[in-house]
């Protein structure tokens, strides 16, 4: 690998290291004074975690608790409490205010911060280089439960995500896990099962949400954050695992966000007796997903796929049928770690979308200048309701007649697109690792040894005021939601998401932008700044299906019901447990006002 200085150098206590300068072979000291500053925090994350992987638990630990800091002051940048001001990792990881890479050591390992965007765009383009499995068996053992013998068949896949195994690797076929999970979910989520699936998930929706007991006058919901996460949630599920694990277990999607309430505890690595209840929601969903693959072996049968050629009711979606044939062919793979891995695929397609689809809503019904300018554009998305639907029953009939959309049209919606990347930035706290597995990785003029864990934290990139366009007078600052962050304003140099970014972009118009005047949606200058997805060759394969759900959601919800929620005091909170572990979820209940509009 080019290049001949490692990215760090130790200083005082070999716990935080020092930051050298260029390739050149010049060194910059890290800051001594920075350093002794997170000594005491770094200090006291190993003693917690005598009682598992020390290293990974730890690190866990640290992605929470900076995520936490960095958050709270975010919210109370003039909090005097000491404990705020022991980590940010805007000010690790910058030297002459420059954003560089920095190192933390802990006890059996150590882990590269990495943030600025030139950095984060370098990292993106070694993904093929480079793999997550450290992060990926973590998330696998901690959360999702996967026992140690499957763990060892992906610590052991070294033949890459490619359909071509790499030279030096004699994994066996039928162990390349990396490479068969990796293309079956992209088969899944935005090839040819992207279709089947989201049209399943959208029927689902439009007839849960005409079901519900809300008539057009005004009533009191005790929490409208409930209401999305079970009408959404088991909407998705049936779509993708079928109608027969909720007929099952009809206490499914509670107990999914049951377990969820829980990762925090996993996630730190504490022991079971220390997490017990935390523990006992997993092992109850995972019991629930083994009954489930029991019944729906016995049960299966090919001629009830549907018309699609994708569903069936008690396995669900292609990609589920397909696990159980290709899991049993591999070392390890039993039952338990079956369950493991279907819960992890359910967790992830539920537990981001989910409220991130709550905060767009939120954002829109909390603002009534925005929600009339979205039903508007919504409204240029419809779709005419099919003759069919005079066989329905009312509040099915009434529930289509507003959710018929074109989803094509949704996407590409100028307005609706900046409000679900605003919404994505705003509410998204995720860490992202990447490890070098063959060789040193290089990252601009830094050299990441091999087996290390570069580690990208999307919150101070989606903060970084020095980037981001936040208004004329700082009007929006990036802790705040502006439903036009994202849109750029052909008359308007100011405009767009970055700063300046209305002068570039003026001489990129689109030709009916340009001829009409309208302000467009725009992620122009955002690689490495705007990344929910993560990004690179091992971007989340979800992403397309994410937007659609999302999207579509959003338009169904804000067109079939007015919702008003409480302010100031009453105004809804993130909840703090849930940092660095994706979307935001709300903290407690969301007491509303709702009702269903007429037609």
């Amino acid at each position: 690998m080019d290049g001949s200085i490692h990215g760090c150098l130790s200083t005082d206590g070999g716990v935080i290291h020092g930051l050298v300068g260029s390739s050149m072979g010049g060194g910059y000291p890290g800051s001594v004074t920075t350093a002794n500053q997170y000594l005491n925090l770094i200090h006291d994350v190993p003693w917690r975690f005598c009682f598992t992987d020390v290293f990974l638990s730890a690190t866990g630990y640290l992605c929470t608790v900076i995520e936490s800091i960095v958050q709270e002051r975010a919210r109370n940048p003039t909090s005097t409490n000491i404990i705020n001001d022991l980590i940010l990792i805007r000010h690790i990881s910058k030297y002459a205010n420059q954003a560089v890479p920095a190192q933390i050591k802990l006890l059996r390992g150590r882990l590269f911060l990495v943030q600025g965007r030139k950095n984060i765009q370098s990292l993106w383009k070694s993904s093929q280089a480079s793999a997550a499995t450290p992060q990926h068996n973590f998330y696998l053992k901690q959360i999702f439960g996967m026992p140690d013998r499957a763990l060892r068949l992906y610590t052991a896949d070294d033949s890459g995500c490619l359909d071509e195994p790499r030279s030096y690797s004699t994994v066996k076929p039928e162990n390349r896990i990396d490479h068969i999970t990796h293309k079956a979910l992209s088969r899944f989520l935005s090839g040819p099962g992207l279709d089947p699936f989201f049209n399943r998930f959208t029927k689902n929706l439009t007839r849960n949400l005409g079901s519900l007991a809300i008539g057009h006058d005004w009533m009191q919901l005790e929490d409208l954050w409930a209401l999305f996460r079970s009408n959404i949630t088991s909407a998705a599920i049936e779509a993708m695992c079928g109608s027969s694990i909720l007929a099952l277990h009809p206490s499914f999607v509670d107990d999914l966000w049951a377990y969820d309430s829980g990762i925090p505890d996993l996630v730190k690595g504490l022991p079971r007796w220390w997490a017990s209840a935390s523990y006992s929601k997993r092992d109850h969903i995972l019991r629930s997903i083994k009954s489930w693959h029991v019944y729906a072996r016995e049960n299966f049968d090919a001629s009830q796929i549907g018309p699609d050629g994708d569903w069936d009711p008690v396995f669900g979606s292609r990609f589920m049928r397909e696990r159980q044939d290709i899991f049993p062919q591999m070392d390890g793979m039993d039952d338990d770690a079956m369950a493991a891995s279907d819960l992890g695929a359910i967790w992830a397609t539920n537990t981001n979308a989910v409220p991130a689809t709550f905060w767009c809503s939120l954002e829109c019904f909390s603002d009534p200048a925005l929600l009339q300018r979205v039903r508007h554009q919504v409204s240029l998305c419809t779709v005419a309701p099919s003759s069919s639907s005079s066989s329905s029953s009312s509040s099915d009939r009434t529930a289509r007649r507003r959710s018929s959309f074109d989803i094509d049209k949704l996407v590409k919606n100028d307005l609706l697109q900046s409000i679900y990347a605003e919404s994505l930035r705003l509410r998204i706290s995720a860490f992202i690792m990447r490890s070098p597995e063959r060789e040193d990785m290089k990252i601009n003029e830094w050299i990441f040894p091999k087996g290390d864990i570069a580690l990208v934290a999307t919150t101070p990139a989606h903060m970084d005021e020095s980037i981001w366009n936040t208004g004329s007078m700082n009007r929006y600052p990036t802790t705040t939601f502006w439903a036009e962050r994202f849109l750029v304003y052909p008359d308007d140099p100011t405009s767009g998401p970055t700063r300046n970014s209305g002068n570039r972009e003026r001489k990129l118009l689109r030709k009916e932008a340009e001829s009409d005047r309208r302000p467009y949606f725009s992620l122009e200058g955002l690689a490495g700044s705007w990344i929910p997805y993560g990004g690179g060759f091992r971007a989340c394969p979800g992403r397309t299906f994410a937007k659609r759900e999302i999207l579509m959601t959003l338009a169904v919800i804000v067109m079939e019901f007015d919702v008003e929620v409480g302010e100031g005091e009453m105004a809804v909170q993130i909840d703090p447990r849930q940092n660095g572990l994706g979307t935001h979820r709300p903290r407690g209940k969301v007491p509303c006002r709702i009702r269903r509009r007429r037609v």
